[in-house]
């Protein structure tokens, strides 16, 4: 249970699968939906990529990437090649990224998903952090 301090919105997480919330009085009951998105960098000065992911299964036939980009609502498919290694799917493709650009990845095998996550091309390096008692370590 969480309650700010001004009283005004009270969520009630319980072991079913839906979610009480407590709005000014109003009462509204919503089902329960987790989504997880995995987001990856991509440097767009490259023009082959490889992705290292964890899929929810491993596939045996041909692959297809979905890209769509946010902006522009356009969706690309790249041909690629994979294989698998130390259980990762390492998935290489060449694509011509835009700086500042964000995609919605989704490989597939047929009609079943074997990942979902997102891009972010970006000619920045990442930094690398770790939380620990409340201090953050940059490298």
């Amino acid at each position: 249970m969480q309650i700010n301090f001004k009283n005004i919105f009270l969520t009630i997480k319980n072991k079913s699968k839906y979610t009480t919330y407590l709005l000014k009085n109003k009462i509204i009951i919503t089902k329960n939906t987790f989504l997880r998105f995995n987001s990856m960098v991509i440097n767009p000065n490259n023009t082959t990529h490889t992705l290292n992911v964890l899929p929810r299964y491993y596939p045996d036939n041909d692959l297809t990437i979905y890209l769509y980009n946010e902006a522009t609502k356009v969706t690309e498919t790249p041909i690629n090649t994979y294989n698998i290694s130390n259980g990762k799917l390492n998935v290489t493709f060449d694509f011509t990224f835009v700086d500042k650009d964000r995609h919605q990845l989704k490989i597939s095998e047929g009609e079943k998903i074997v990942y979902r996550g997102k891009l972010i091309t970006t000619t920045q390096t990442p930094q690398d952090f770790k939380l620990t008692h409340d201090l953050y370590y940059y490298s």
